[in-house]
């Protein structure tokens, strides 16, 4: 693909989005595989851990966290997704599922609209050769997003 950016007229070249690493970790209750992806549309490093090979599951439970720049990087207040990103990787080890880790310097903090774009998130998904899934969230946006995209959410929770 090519785009051209019409201010500038420089010339962008986008490759087609694929899985750049797939890696296996073991862990103390089976395994794990690490994804990272390049061609992205948001062109940022997200990545994705998928436990117990739930990429083969006909309909994997699926968490999202965002590196939340404010609460990650800066440390400023404690992070309101910090907790869920640990109970997400400890069911998933006695478990299965795939967890997206979208780097994204936005808030988690649920006082304020939802602004995130999921767009990437359906993207590794469909890498994957995952289309639907039960996603660990009630977010009705994340739902809508994915679902736009094409990845088909049959549970939300």
């Amino acid at each position: 693909m090519v785009y051209v950016k019409r201010k500038t007229k420089q010339i962008l070249h986008l490759s087609t989005p694929k899985i750049k690493t797939k890696v296996r970790i073991p862990l103390a209750r089976g395994e794990c595989y690490f994804y990272s992806f390049e061609g992205l549309c948001s062109y940022k490093e997200h990545i994705a851990l998928s436990f117990k090979q739930a990429t083969l599951e006909e309909r994997p439970i699926v968490a999202m966290h965002h590196g939340c720049f404010k609460n990650g990087a800066l440390e400023l207040e404690p992070c309101v997704c910090g907790d869920k990103l640990w109970e997400s990787i400890q069911y998933f080890s006695e478990n299965s599922g795939i967890l997206l880790y979208l780097a994204q310097d936005s808030c988690c903090d649920m006082r304020y609209p939802d602004v995130r774009n999921y767009k990437a998130a359906a993207q590794m998904l469909t890498i994957m050769d995952v289309k639907t899934i039960r996603l660990l969230s009630s977010n009705a946006e994340q739902v809508r997003q994915l679902q736009e995209q094409g990845i088909e959410v049959i549970e939300a929770f």
